[in-house]
């Protein structure tokens, strides 16, 4: 996998490309989606194409975020697709601990690195959002590998079950 563009993060701010308070496909559960804006891989035939470019998107602070999925009630977790999750590791770690700060809720992360790459090569950021998971789903979109299996797009992506919350 190569990197086109890399991303900046700024301190306490994420960029989105949408977001969803109430889903039930994208993890166990109900639970509010972020996709973040920008991915470096860009996978041929890319679910979400409109989330690949780094500029655009909505800076929203992060403190914004954890107050508003804190007090949605209904939810059971919060899951982060993309663009890719991973280039904005250090926003979304703290964004898991300010919620968790206050509630207890689980956190699902889809990403185009494999599981194994993060933890040798990854980026301290990216190993810490890692530790933070209670479920990965890696593997890039591949279009010709299309599947209806739960919670994947194509059927290289795996499952990774990284706390004892949902085995």
């Amino acid at each position: 996998m190569r990197e086109k563009q890399t991303w900046h993060e700024i301190d306490g701010v994420l960029r989105l490309a949408r977001r969803s308070n109430r889903c039930t496909v994208l993890g166990p559960g109900v639970r509010a989606v972020l996709w973040v804006q920008g991915c470096p891989l860009r996978c041929p035939g890319c679910v979400a194409p409109e989330t690949l470019p780094f500029e655009g998107g909505e800076a929203v602070p992060v403190s914004r975020l954890a107050e508003e999925f804190v007090a949605l009630n209904e939810i059971e977790g919060l899951t982060f697709s993309g663009g890719e999750p991973m280039a904005q590791a250090s926003a979304l770690t703290e964004l898991v601990d300010s919620v968790r700060a206050r509630r207890d809720l689980s956190i699902v992360c889809y990403t185009g690195f494999p599981l194994g790459h993060l933890r040798s090569m990854g980026t301290r950021a990216q190993q810490e959002l890692i530790n933070r998971l209670d479920i990965l789903i890696d593997g890039p979109y591949l279009r010709q590998r299309h599947t209806n299996l739960r919670w994947r797009g194509s059927d290289n992506q795996q499952v990774h079950f990284l706390s004892p919350r949902y085995r």
